[in-house]
C-alpha cells in the first residue's frame, strides 16, 4: 500500500465506548505558549476516518492493518499522525500570521463560514451529532468555526503578498504571460507497446504500430482531419459498446468529445491534472514535451517513448479563452509557490514548537475508533 502524502490546509466523531479524546493538556508548546489539544484532535480524528474509508476501498480493515506499512517509511498509524501534525501546524501558522499581518475576515466571509457549518456539518451529522463531535474533540462551536476559517485566512495571506496590490504582486498579465510561455495544447493518437503487465509486446506487433503511426502522421500532414484520425485509431479513444452502463457510456462520450475538441493542455512539467500528478505521478512524458516545444502550431509528429507511440498535433493554447481561465488558479500557485514555501518554512521554524509526546500518544489513532463516520451512521439510522 503506497501513496504519496500531501499536506493540505483543511480537511472524525465518536470515541471508543464514549471515552472522550478531548484533552485538557496542551498538545504543543510554540513560542513558549501552550496550545490546546482540541484543534489537533480534529485533524487526527478526521485523518483516521479518511484513511479508514480509503483502505476500505481496497478491502482492508483499518484496525487490522493500522501498524502495517502504508508507504515505504511509514505505517498507516504513523501516516495518520504525521499528516494530522502537518495539517495542525498549518492551522497554527496560518492563524498566527493572519493576526500578525492585521488581516480580518469580511462579514460575508464570516457568514459563508457559518453557512458552511450549517450546510456541510450540521446537515450531515445533525445537531446532536455535532454536539457529540465537539464534546469528543474538546472544542466549542466557535472554535470549530475557526477551523473552517483557515482556507479564507490562507487566501487572505496570499492576497496580502501576491495579490494585485500585494507586496510582490502577481498580475493578470503575469499569469497570462506565464501561461503562454509554459503551456502546451495538443491532440494525440496513442498506441501502447506493452501489455497489461508492462511487458513489451512482440517486436512485429510494435513494428506494425510504428508503421501505422508514421502513415497517420503523413496523412495528417497531407490534410486529413486529425480529429477523425483520433476517433478511428487512438487506443485512448473509448469504444462505446451496448453492454456499457449509462454512467460509463456518458463518461466515455465526454472523454471522447474532449479528446477531439480540446485535446490535452499541460505545462512544461507535463502536468495536465494536479490530482493525478499529486497522487499517482501521472503526467505527460518529457520526450513529448520536448517535441512539442520544437513544433509550431499545426505541426504533426511521431514520438516514441518506453511504453507507447504517440502521434501528436500541436494546437493554439488560446483558441478558447476558457483554456486560460480554467488554469489561472494553478498558474497562480506555481508562480507564488517557491517564494511562499520559503516563507512558510521560515514561519514554521519561528514557532519553535515542541509536541507533547504524552498527548500525541493519548490521541493515537490506535486508541480510538471512528468518529465522524460513526456519528454519520447514527444520524442515518435515526
Amino acid at each position: 500500500m503506497k501513496k504519496k502524502i500531501v499536506a493540505v490546509f483543511l480537511l472524525t466523531i465518536l470515541s471508543v465506548s464514549m471515552i472522550l479524546t478531548g484533552c485538557s493538556k496542551p498538545v504543543m508548546t510554540a513560542k513558549g505558549e501552550d496550545m490546546k489539544a482540541g484543534y489537533y484532535s480534529f485533524y487526527v480524528h478526521w485523518q483516521r476516518d479518511y484513511y479508514k474509508e480509503l483502505l476500505k476501498g481496497y478491502n482492508y480493515d483499518i484496525t487490522a492493518v493500522i501498524d502495517n506499512y502504508y508507504t515505504e517509511t511509514e505505517t498507516v498509524r504513523e501516516s495518520i499522525i504525521n499528516t494530522a501534525k502537518s495539517q495542525y501546524l498549518t492551522f497554527v501558522v496560518v492563524s498566527e500570521k493572519f493576526e500578525e499581518l492585521g488581516l480580518s475576515l469580511t462579514e460575508q466571509q464570516q457568514a459563508d463560514i457559518e453557512k458552511q457549518y450549517a450546510e456541510e456539518w450540521v446537515e450531515t451529522y445533525g445537531e446532536s451529532g455535532m454536539k457529540k463531535i465537539l464534546k469528543t474533540l474538546g472544542l466549542k462551536q466557535e472554535e470549530f468555526l475557526n477551523l473552517l476559517s483557515v482556507e479564507y485566512k490562507s487566501d487572505a495571506i496570499l492576497e496580502y503578498y501576491y495579490g494585485e496590490n500585494g507586496v510582490t504582486p502577481i498580475t493578470e498579465q503575469d499569469k497570462k504571460d506565464y501561461y503562454n510561455e509554459n503551456y502546451y495544447r495538443f491532440k494525440y493518437i496513442l498506441f501502447t507497446t506493452v501489455d497489461e503487465n508492462d511487458k513489451a509486446l512482440p517486436a512485429d506487433e510494435i513494428a506494425n504500430k510504428r508503421n501505422l503511426a508514421e502513415t497517420i502522421c503523413n496523412d495528417a500532414k497531407n490534410g486529413a482531419s486529425f480529429e477523425d484520425l483520433v476517433a478511428k485509431h487512438s487506443e485512448d479513444y473509448v469504444k462505446i459498446t451496448d453492454d456499457m452502463s449509462a454512467e460509463d457510456k456518458a463518461s466515455a462520450e465526454e472523454s471522447n468529445e474532449d479528446s477531439v475538441t480540446v485535446g490535452l493542455i499541460c505545462d512544461n512539467d507535463g502536468i495536465f491534472n494536479q490530482t493525478l500528478y499529486t497522487y499517482y505521478d501521472i503526467c505527460v512524458n518529457q520526450s513529448i514535451i520536448k517535441q512539442l516545444d520544437s513544433m509550431s502550431i499545426g505541426d504533426v509528429s511521431v514520438v516514441e517513448i518506453d511504453n507507447s507511440i504517440w502521434v501528436v498535433k500541436k494546437y493554439d493554447v488560446n483558441e478558447d479563452a476558457s483554456y486560460f481561465e480554467d488554469r489561472k488558479d494553478s498558474i497562480y500557485q506555481k508562480m507564488y509557490g517557491d517564494d511562499f514555501n520559503n516563507k512558510y518554512t521560515l514561519w514554521l521554524a519561528e514557532l519553535d514548537y515542541t509536541f507533547n509526546k504524552e498527548v500525541i500518544e493519548e490521541l493515537d489513532p490506535k486508541n480510538f475508533t471512528d468518529l465522524f463516520s460513526e456519528v454519520y451512521n447514527l444520524q442515518e439510522e435515526n
